[in-house]
């Protein structure tokens, strides 16, 4: 009994052992160029995507209506600012990249008037950025359905 628990004991060691050199003595594959730009490709469409959603629930159609009407919804610089470190720190394509830089300068511009807590300076630059922000987002959802940014243009509202 002691002696077959011994024997396949010492044969499981010895399994193992093989599998192990055999494995180890095998070089692992390199990727492939193809799936390596498929991996970025598919990383990229996740910013891009995430900093759309980011710029989408911003708040920017509240915020200029309010502060055409008078007043700036609290929380806005927060909401304003994480959306443009979102869209600035995406890695945008070629052909999307300049709507997101004029995005970026829009929202700083926009959080600088925010700091000041007046919605009349707000009110000035809170449209370009609203507008901007529609853009892009429509650009955005155009190039992940089909692979290419359409020219800038309205966004109906």
């Amino acid at each position: 009994m002691l002696r077959n628990k011994i024997a396949l004991a010492a044969a499981g060691f010895v399994a193992g052992v093989a599998m192990t050199l055999a494995t180890v003595g095998l070089a692992p594959s390199p990727v492939a160029a193809d799936q390596a730009d498929n991996a970025y490709m598919m990383a990229q469409k996740a910013q891009v995507a995430h900093a759309t959603y980011m710029l989408d629930n911003a708040g920017l159609h509240g915020l200029a209506e309010s502060a055409h009407a008078g007043t700036i919804p609290p929380g806005m610089l927060g909401k304003v600012r994480t959306a443009r470190i979102a869209t600035q720190a995406t890695d945008w394509p070629e052909a999307l990249k300049p709507m997101a830089t004029d995005m970026v300068t829009n929202m700083k511009s926009l959080e600088e008037a925010l700091r000041t807590e007046d919605p009349a300076k707000v009110a000035d630059v809170v449209d370009k950025a609203h507008d901007g922000g529609h853009d892009l987002s429509s650009a955005v959802y155009a190039w992940l359905e089909t692979g290419a940014a359409p020219a800038p243009g309205g966004h109906g509202h």
